[in-house]
């Protein structure tokens, strides 16, 4: 089985939700990598977080196809 790769930009992803965890920090949404006109940001956090999430949960069940699970 061929390795699928990774459809968002982890590193990216994990700086955009600790920043959202910090959000009352007054430079957060600045230096948000998914910050872009007025900062509107939350729907391309979301929909990266959730294809990242279903990309490990693919990644587990593959893993446990293989082991037998």
């Amino acid at each position: 089985m061929e390795k699928k790769p990774c459809p968002v930009d982890r590193g990216k992803l994990l700086i955009g939700l600790e920043l959202c965890k910090n959000y009352d920090e007054l430079d957060s949404c600045c230096s948000c990598p998914y910050a872009d006109d007025g900062y509107n940001c939350d729907h391309h956090l979301q929909n990266d977080a959730l294809a990242y999430i279903y990309y490990i949960e693919e990644r587990l069940a593959a893993k446990a196809d293989t082991a037998g699970i």
